[in-house]
């Protein structure tokens, strides 16, 4: 699961990379990257119900990406 997860955020990571150095396809680019949080999301709630993550863990890493999203869906609004 440390994998997926890890794998997920550097994923994420280069695609807000490509989508600052690429102006043409941007767009795409951003939702690429909204999927890759939306299942980073989704890792981290399976790490909690497998009682990986404690639930301070959780909701730490849960409010810390829901702002990430927040920064992404004002960026992707921007774009479109």
């Amino acid at each position: 699961m440390a994998k997926r997860i890890e794998e997920a955020v550097l994923n994420f990571y280069d695609l807000l990379l490509r989508a600052i150095k690429s102006e043409e396809d941007r767009k795409n680019i951003l939702s690429e990257a909204s999927f890759e949080l939306e299942c980073l999301k989704h890792y981290l709630r399976l790490c909690k119900d497998l009682n990986v993550l404690s639930i301070k863990q959780y909701e730490y890493s849960s409010k810390e990406i829901v702002e990430i999203g927040r920064l992404l869906g004002g960026w992707m609004k921007k774009v479109s």
